[in-house]
């Protein structure tokens, strides 16, 4: 029942433990010498500016007042703050904020900023470029050296196309001294004593962030031969200083529900709904996955008994995944998916879909061609990567843009061309990637000096 997971963030063998590592950089006092940093001026008083600037004051991540650079309608090129400053005695580190509004791809927009050390002659993209919609506030951190001078260049860039204005939001520029040395915090515990499982054993964790919540989810009271006591949580609401723990109720017979066993946790959040989710694979008396339960939270630390997303239907199935689709401008915000493989029809994968926070969820369908595999993580693509109700599954392209070639198309694997559950998804170890367009609508021919999104 074991899986190696991308956004597994914790590894336990008697207990549950999270780093929290840079969240301590917040304690520590920032020091002078950047001048108006922190916007309160509630103006770019200090700095040096291009393009379309201003300053805000709603949204900022501390204070009242932010940088916005770009517009909320397309703006052309770029759009940039820059200011020079010397770095004072006992400065370790320049610190900054910022938060993306990008609902293009990071071919045409993006946010970046440099940290140029004037005194050594040297250049640092200290943000990459990024194109994100939806993140919120994101710390960028770079090592200085007390003394020297220094030009920060914060940048973001929209090619002026209609309907996807990028701006960035600026904030709480500042040197800061170094963190310590990370602590570890536990934050959970096995509180199991049957004698058929191992105990002080927690394993397989899963961990989702959205906002200040962290929802974290294991595997806890592991058996010898696969599956668990139950599935616990682990929430924090406040960025990880402080932490809840508990049991998710009314799966396994040691919470009130009916089932032997549980394994492979997998965490998710319905932004649209509000809805946290748990994911399990639900195990029966003879050590057969029976199929996926769904627990639900509107808060990460009050949950309900789950619902039967996939199976109990007779068959077998493993390594089941979970996801949701959080842009808030795709035609399926709101939507979440379950991928799990049936093992008895030789690891044919399914999946379903709920668009109620999963209370429901639709019959599981596999995709046409019955591909298989063990294992497959779907990722919710673009908005731009969706699949039309009985459309041929191909990428949408809006005018001006060039479709993708087949070099693009094919990149680490085949292009399986389906149709399925009426959203775009990329299948984690088959890549498949889904993406419609309609059958009567023409492809596009590139805009001069335009290169092709790598997909």
């Amino acid at each position: 029942m074991s899986r190696t997971a991308l956004r597994r963030s914790v590894a336990t063998a008697t207990t549950a433990l999270l780093s929290l590592g840079g969240l301590l950089l917040a304690s520590h006092p920032a020091l002078a010498d950047v001048s108006n940093g922190g916007f309160e001026t509630g103006s770019l008083t200090g700095w040096t500016t291009t393009g379309t600037t201003a300053v805000v004051n709603s949204g900022a991540h501390g204070g009242s007042y932010a940088a916005r650079l770009g517009g909320t309608s397309p703006t052309n090129g770029d759009s940039s703050i820059a200011q020079t400053f010397t770095a004072p005695s006992g400065a370790t580190q320049l610190s900054f904020w910022y938060s993306v509004t990008c609902p293009d791809t990071l071919t045409y927009d993006w946010a970046t900023a440099t940290l140029a050390d004037t005194t050594a002659g040297t250049t640092t993209a200290v943000l990459a470029k990024t194109c994100t919609n939806g993140q919120g506030w994101k710390q960028i951190t770079s090592a200085v050296t007390a003394g020297h001078s220094y030009t920060l260049k914060l940048v973001s860039h929209d090619d002026n196309y209609a309907g996807d204005a990028t701006y960035t939001l600026y904030d709480d520029v500042a040197f800061t001294t170094a963190a310590p040395p990370p602590g570890l915090t536990q934050v959970s515990t096995d509180p199991f004593t049957n004698s058929s499982s191992q105990h002080a054993t927690e394993l397989e964790p899963d961990t989702f962030a959205y906002g200040n919540t962290i929802v974290a989810s294991s595997q806890v009271g592991r058996f010898t031969d696969g599956g668990s006591s139950d599935i616990g949580w682990n929430t924090s609401t406040d960025g990880g200083t402080t932490w809840q723990h508990g049991m998710l109720p009314g799966i396994t017979t040691y919470q009130g529900g009916t089932w032997a066993r549980v394994s492979d946790p997998a965490v998710a959040y319905d932004a649209k709904h509000g809805t946290w989710m748990v994911a399990g694979l639900v195990i029966d008396s003879n050590v057969n996955g029976a199929g996926v339960s769904v627990s639900r939270s509107t808060n990460g630390t009050t949950w309900q008994n789950p619902v039967m997303a996939v199976g109990n239907d007779g068959q077998g199935y493993d390594k089941e995944w979970i996801v949701c689709d959080n842009s808030a401008a795709s035609p399926y915000y709101g939507t979440c998916y379950v991928e799990v493989d049936v093992t008895s029809s030789g690891n044919a994968v399914v999946m379903s879909r709920s668009a109620d926070g999963g209370a429901t969820w639709s019959a599981p369908a596999a995709p046409s061609g019955g591909p298989s595999g063990l294992g497959g993580q779907p990722l919710v693509r673009r908005r731009r990567h969706l699949v039309g109700s009985g459309g041929t599954v191909r990428r949408p392209q809006r005018p001006g843009r060039p479709a993708p070639g087949p070099a693009q198309r094919h990149r680490r694997g085949p292009l399986l061309r389906q149709r399925i559950l009426g959203a775009g998804l990329q299948l984690g170890q088959r890549r498949l990637q889904l993406e419609h367009q309609h059958p009567d609508r023409q492809r596009q021919q590139p805009r001069r000096g335009r290169q092709p999104a790598r997909r």
